[in-house]
């Protein structure tokens, strides 16, 4: 809660700022006649419609998407976490090109397939000498055991990376409304932290803070704020923005390679490899996300090469018709030259 509250009160000032001279389009009329000052704050109102848009939006990334990933570690490993995030690349695809924002490519579906699965390889690897977790209570089906914890756990990883997914597409769906990545940010925030700051007075009475006194109430403030700022803010500017000149799945692709840096800077600042296995995850991931990237390129060159053929076939359009005209124009001008002379005229 603390950290969305940090989150939405460091991007007012930049918003404020970067996007001064936005107005939303259903504002333009209505403002035209008032003040500057309150030109400035009314038209950065959204109509209902957008606003609804941004409400799930707002929803979709807090409630839904952070929340659950909280509760989910309550009941599960962050192993088990790590593994069900890549699958966010998989329900991004589907959903974009349900709603048309992506075209089927199959090298693209390859190249998911193969960042997908050098990721979960990679935290498999990553979590193999981790100590398990003692589950409460199981059932056994089939001669196999399951956690009850385990299973709730893992439904809301589940609903976790299905948020965030449609989070992505919702985002591409606001910047085809011209919307500005800051004006997005800042009303998805403002939503989604007022939902998040409701489920937490449920849990108000739970919060211990007797530990926290002295250098440790600073130290969890400073954290606080470098989760709020370095931590969410910049990054969801950035793929607010992100979504909306290239493609939710390019930006979901992207996500894969996050246990690839965390391996190296481990190596770097710490000199330890986990495995050797690593290496091999690590290579999957990046050519997975090459292909996807080389997907792109291949589409792009081919909506460039039509548009500029539509423009040539425009351009001879407009020629033919202007040829068309000079030849009417001349055609009655030689009709009148050398049109005879009537009686009347003669006279």
């Amino acid at each position: 809660m603390y950290r969305d509250i940090v989150c939405t009160a460091s991007l007012v000032p930049l918003w404020l700022i970067i996007d001064r001279d936005f107005v939303f389009e259903s504002r333009k009329e209505a403002t035209s006649t008032m003040t500057k000052w309150k030109r400035f704050f009314i038209g950065k109102i959204p109509d209902w419609k957008t606003n609804l848009i941004l409400l799930i939006s707002g929803t979709l990334l807090i409630p839904c998407n952070q929340l659950l990933f909280i509760f989910g570690l309550q009941h599960t490993s962050p192993m088990v976490a790590g593994i069900f995030q890549p699958s966010s690349v998989v329900f991004t695809a589907f959903i974009s090109i349900a709603l048309r924002f992506e075209q089927k490519s199959l090298i693209k579906f390859i190249g998911i397939g193969v960042a997908v699965v050098g990721a979960i390889t990679m935290i498999i690897v990553s979590g193999s000498n981790q100590p398990k977790q003692q589950d409460d209570s199981t059932f056994n089906i089939f001669g196999f055991d399951f956690s009850i914890n385990g299973i709730i756990g893992s439904c809301l990883f589940l609903f976790n990376t299905l948020a965030f997914s449609s989070y992505l597409n919702v985002q591409k769906l606001l910047a085809g409304k011209n919307i500005p990545a800051f004006t997005v940010t800042i009303w998805t925030f403002f939503y989604g932290t007022l939902q998040c700051i409701i489920v937490c007075l449920f849990f108000i009475n739970s919060m211990d803070y007797s530990q926290t006194h002295g250098k440790s109430i600073w130290l969890l403030w400073g954290c606080t704020l470098f989760a709020g700022i370095i931590g969410g803010s910049i990054p969801f500017v950035v793929t607010t923005y992100s979504s909306g000149i290239l493609s939710p799945i390019v930006v979901s692709i992207y996500s894969t390679t996050v246990p690839v840096f965390s391996m190296i800077l481990e190596f770097i600042t710490l000199g330890h490899l986990n495995s050797y296995w690593s290496i091999l995850c690590c290579s999957l991931i990046i050519a997975g996300v090459l292909m996807v990237g080389y997907a792109k390129y291949q589409e792009s060159k081919v909506q460039k090469e039509k548009k500029d053929l539509e423009d040539v076939l425009q351009i001879d359009h407009d020629t033919e018709l202007n040829l068309v005209s000079d030849l009417t124009n001349d055609s009655v001008v030689e009709e009148h030259l050398f049109k005879e002379p009537t009686s009347s005229e003669i006279l």
